[in-house]
């Protein structure tokens, strides 16, 4: 426990890079930190999880942001929106069930016929990426856990896109683009 206190610390006392590269400037960097003040509070029991300032900032955030529609649509890439899901699904998936299925619908539409995620404007994921894609499924799998309906048929295309394209061509499958 020590050593993930010591971690925790830093999280709290943590400034964005003046310079970048921390994702902090972007709303899934806030609330990945948020995430794992928010679970340590709540595997260790401590008292006031969703009290605490950088978690409550951060949800607070995060409902703004789930909330409004457009910002969604024009989001350029899936990993600040699955973050933002999970993070809303793990501190209170009924109080915030709206913007959760914001998320979810803007999640689903964006999937490529292939059963990709990539970024916005890449012809809408013509080529898919894989840890968007990932990070997509991760978010899928934390709302069927909490009771969301989630079309299998979507995860199942997407399991089959990864499966495709991690195994590279072959004579089984001569046609995977990578």
């Amino acid at each position: 426990r020590k050593m993930v206190d010591r971690a925790v610390s830093f999280l709290r006392s943590y400034t964005a890079n003046p310079k970048g590269g921390d994702h902090m400037g972007h709303i899934g960097g806030r609330v990945l930190r948020a995430l794992a003040i928010y679970k340590y509070m709540d595997v260790y029991a401590l008292p006031g999880a969703k009290n605490d300032a950088i978690v409550a900032a951060a949800l607070a955030e995060s409902k703004t942001y789930a909330d409004d529609r457009q910002v969604l649509a024009t989001e350029s890439n899936c990993y600040d929106m699955s973050v933002v899901m999970i993070f809303l699904l793990e501190a209170d998936s009924s109080k915030y069930r709206p913007q959760i299925q914001n998320l979810l619908d803007e999640l689903m539409r964006r999937q490529s016929e292939e059963g990709a995620w990539s970024y916005l404007g890449e012809a809408e994921g013509a080529h898919g990426d894989t840890s968007q894609t990932q990070y997509v499924v991760l978010a899928l799998w934390t709302a069927q856990k909490q009771g969301l309906i989630v079309e299998t048929e979507k995860v199942a295309a997407a399991c089959n896109w990864l499966l495709r394209t991690q195994s590279g061509p072959s004579t089984d499958n001569p046609n995977v683009d990578i």
